[in-house]
């Protein structure tokens, strides 16, 4: 069940006119007259909005409201046109739910379709939609139901990835994003919708064009099969399942994209699944893959969901590994495992701090600058120091970092929106002319799950 454009307007109503009742604050006032100084500011001066948890893995977008009275959660997924929920949450809620005829279809296939009955349901503080009748199915999701691209767009519902807010408007009508991101120069990405809802975002994936839909519900971003073959990104097997609508599939294949690009803002060698989807894409004819939430977290943009645009702050490019050796990530098992044996330091790290920059090098015709990073170890994998070296630990780490105009800001930035990393350190340095300070040669980031399965699988015992 889509929302029609009636059932859209009537969120909207709901919602707004209970926002227009509560007068601003003093406080709020005076943030509000102060002049903007940026696009985030500016959505923040000028709507109402909620704060929003992330679920375990620190990726998905939760909202809290109720449903009859009992508190919820709420996932907050562009990546489906309409709202549904769990068939699970039935007993909870204590509400009446039937069985349909129609089957729903996604990424892991089929399952039946139930209407649920959902009494006086709200989201935070200010949306109440009251009565609603919404679909139901199995969802194998870490909330009780989802918010599609319906209802945000209902509601003109903006994403900020830079506050962690759902921001809608006091006064019922869309922010306009458009002519204030011309003012702070921040650059727009127009997206287009397929018949079927789906909003889709052109970008380039190893230097080939692609239609990817714009999933912030996905733990995991996706590319069929077929094109990940014509992109040249390699496939390894993994006890990976992919949990949707339709229970679960079959352990699947994941690989690493070398660069994924929007514009001037890019991503570099992140992992994917790699699988099938030419019962969604007809084909490969409608996309080519489901980009999850790792480009707007990554980059903090504001994603107006009603006006199909991203907004990324000017000035930003990348945020690519800085090693200079990189290496390939998924690898397969033997070579993780002589990775591993060839360093002496691996660990799960995440950046505290930088301290200083120094000599500059030339490498293969590529300026680069020596840079020395504080470094909190959050797990250890492997340490040939004897127990000094732990899990809390703080190491100092000298890495080359190609030279750029805005290398200060580029660095704050890096550490500031890049996952948790697994650094491999390079082994027998006494001969090296740095001194005693460690250089990791490689940094693989991606997501938690899967990194420790594939160190777990390679390591076996040794790995707990």
């Amino acid at each position: 069940m889509k929302p029609s454009s009636s059932t859209m307007s009537r969120y909207a109503v709901i919602a707004l006119s209970l926002l227009a009742l509560a007068p601003l604050s003093a406080e709020a006032k005076e943030e509000k007259e102060k002049a903007a100084e940026s696009l985030h500011t500016y959505l923040q001066q000028h709507s109402a909005g909620m704060p929003l948890s992330k679920d375990l893995r620190g990726v998905l977008y939760i909202a809290k409201g109720s449903i009859n009275g009992v508190d919820a959660t709420f996932l907050l997924d562009t990546g489906s046109p309409s709202s549904m929920f769990d068939v699970g949450s039935v007993k909870k809620f204590k509400l009446e739910m039937r069985k349909l005829d129609k089957k729903a279809k996604g990424i892991a296939g089929e399952g039946n379709i139930y209407m649920m009955e959902l009494k006086d349901f709200k989201i935070g503080p200010h949306i109440m939609i009251g009565d609603q009748s919404v679909r139901a199915v199995k969802l194998n999701k870490d909330a009780d139901g989802l918010i599609g691209q319906g209802l945000l767009k209902g509601i003109h519902g903006v994403l900020d990835f830079s506050t962690d807010r759902l921001c809608y408007p006091v006064n019922g009508k869309p922010i306009d994003l458009a002519t204030q991101a011309e003012k702070f120069k921040a650059t727009k990405v127009s997206l287009k919708e397929t018949p079927k809802g789906h909003q889709i975002i052109e970008c380039v994936i190893n230097g080939h064009p692609a239609r990817m839909i714009l999933d912030t519900g996905a733990q995991q971003s996706v590319v069929d099969a077929a094109f990940a073959a014509k992109c040249g990104i390699k496939a390894y097997d993994t006890p990976v399942t992919v949990a949707g609508v339709g229970g679960k599939l079959k352990p699947t294949q994941i690989g690493s994209i070398a660069k994924l690009s929007v514009g001037k803002f890019s991503l570099e060698r992140f992992p994917a699944l790699v699988m099938d989807l030419g019962h969604l894409s007809n084909g490969g004819k409608d996309f080519d893959g489901i980009l999850g939430p790792e480009l707007l977290h990554a980059s903090g943009c504001i994603y107006d969901i009603g006006a199909r645009a991203l907004y990324f702050d000017s000035g930003t490019s990348e945020t690519g590994d800085i090693s200079i050796l990189p290496g390939e990530f998924p690898m397969d098992d033997d070579a993780l495992r002589k990775k591993i044996a060839d360093n002496e330091l691996v660990a799960e790290c995440k950046m505290a701090g930088l301290a200083r920059t120094s000599a500059k090098t030339t490498i293969n015709g590529k300026e680069y600058v020596l840079a020395m990073f504080t470094l909190k170890i959050e797990r250890l994998i492997k340490a040939n120091d004897d127990g000094a070296i732990k899990a809390g630990s703080e190491v100092e780490c000298l890495v080359l970092v190609p030279q750029r105009p805005d290398l200060a800001e580029f660095l704050k930035f890096f550490s500031a929106r890049n996952p948790q990393k697994v650094l491999f350190f390079n082994p027998s340095l006494k001969d090296r002319p740095v001194g005693e300070y460690p250089v990791y040669d490689d940094a693989i980031f991606t997501a938690g799950t899967l990194r420790t399965m594939h160190l777990k699988r390679a390591m076996g015992k040794d790995f707990e």
